[in-house]
């Protein structure tokens, strides 16, 4: 027996999808919140598309593993199995020119005194984009991994890591994309790197109000918290911190002139 649980009205149409196709007898659509929802048995699976992008946006995960702890038997399974979230340097260097760039010469007028202005409503919020993969401009760091099976609650409120990412080129850095991938059966992921297929998800991208210039082989190490809003727990607030580092492992030379980000952001509102 499979049961269907749907907090929406959606519940009401795919009862009737169920019974149209004749598989009443073996799904049942329980219109409920999962967190509420009634089971007569614990069950063997748990199936959840719960994913939001920048992985635990909307917090749909606090209801999953809510439903597990109710109702997943002891030697049960979760699908998706695991969940990672990335951050790489960023290099969109077109995206600075066409948003700040832009006005050092606007039809022969000088309007440079804007720039701040455009710099700092591009970094006002993070971004839900598509990044080519060519910008990642960096190794790969991961800043959280879940296992759904064992995982506690309080994992999914709030996520603290330290990270490390080196450059691979010599370039201004803007900030930095993240992506998430799951583990849908051993060795089988969906991810939404910009190095694959997009995806609805694509990517988020968390942007400085002004660049900084790494060169090849130089280390950026930081630190990232992220935690639901109080006032709205679907939404989070992003705090992003990180210092440059030359290819020997000392602090950047360039420290006096601004090798230090560090950042808050609030992703609570998806255009």
């Amino acid at each position: 027996v499979v049961y269907a649980v749907e907090a929406g009205e959606m519940a009401t149409h795919a009862a009737t999808i169920v019974d149209a196709n004749g598989f009443s007898d073996v799904v049942k659509v329980m219109h409920a919140k999962v967190e509420e929802v009634q089971l007569p048995e614990k069950v063997d699976v748990i199936v959840s598309e719960w994913m939001g992008i920048f992985l635990v946006y909307e917090a749909m995960l606090d209801s999953v593993l809510i439903a597990r702890d109710r109702w997943l038997k002891h030697d049960g399974h979760m699908l998706p199995r695991r969940a990672r979230l990335w951050l790489c340097p960023l290099r969109d260097t077109r995206l600075w020119e066409e948003r700040v760039g832009f006005w050092t010469n606007v039809h022969g007028l000088d309007m440079s005194c804007l720039q701040p202005i455009a710099a700092a409503e591009l970094c006002a919020q993070p971004r839900i984009e598509e990044v080519a993969a060519e910008d990642m401009a960096g190794t790969h760091a991961c800043i959280a991994d879940f296992d759904l099976g064992s995982m506690r609650l309080d994992e999914a409120r709030r996520i603290s890591s330290r990270f490390e990412c080196t450059s691979h080129v010599r370039s201004p850095i803007l900030g930095f994309v993240s992506y998430f991938d799951v583990e849908i059966a051993p060795g089988a992921w969906l991810s939404t790197s910009p190095e694959q297929e997009l995806t609805h998800w694509q990517q988020v991208s968390f942007l400085w109000d002004s660049p900084l210039q790494i060169g090849q082989g130089d280390v950026l190490r930081g630190s990232v918290d992220i935690r639901q809003q109080e006032e709205n727990k679907r939404c989070l607030d992003v705090l992003l911190a990180c210092r440059h580092y030359g290819a020997d492992g000392e602090s950047s030379t360039i420290a006096k002139s601004g090798s230090c980000r560090n950042r808050s952001y609030k992703l609570d509102t998806i255009t």
